[in-house]
């Protein structure tokens, strides 16, 4: 689902955890390595993007930015919050 830049911001800076960014070519479909960010610049990407795309995938937040580089799609992962339940055995 597409997002304003506000509500990707708040995301990142929410994050519980580290911020990885990747990037890839929209024709070539080649990656680039992901790599560590820190939040201010998570949302420094977010400041240059024309779009952002969310996409929640349980354990992580998935954010897909278009508009920095032409043919470029950045991708920004971080954790979220989820909560995980343990099963317990009872009597």
């Amino acid at each position: 689902m597409y997002i304003s830049k506000e509500e990707a911001k708040k995301m990142i800076d929410n994050a519980p955890g580290k911020i990885w960014v990747d990037s890839f070519n929209g024709i070539t479909f080649i990656h680039t390595k992901p790599r560590q960010i820190s939040k201010t610049e998570g949302c420094s990407l977010v400041s240059q993007s024309e779009t952002i795309n969310y996409q929640d995938n349980d354990f992580f937040g998935l954010l897909s930015l278009e508009g920095i580089q032409e043919i470029m799609i950045h991708n920004i992962r971080f954790p979220s919050h989820c909560k995980m339940t343990r099963k317990t055995d009872t009597p």
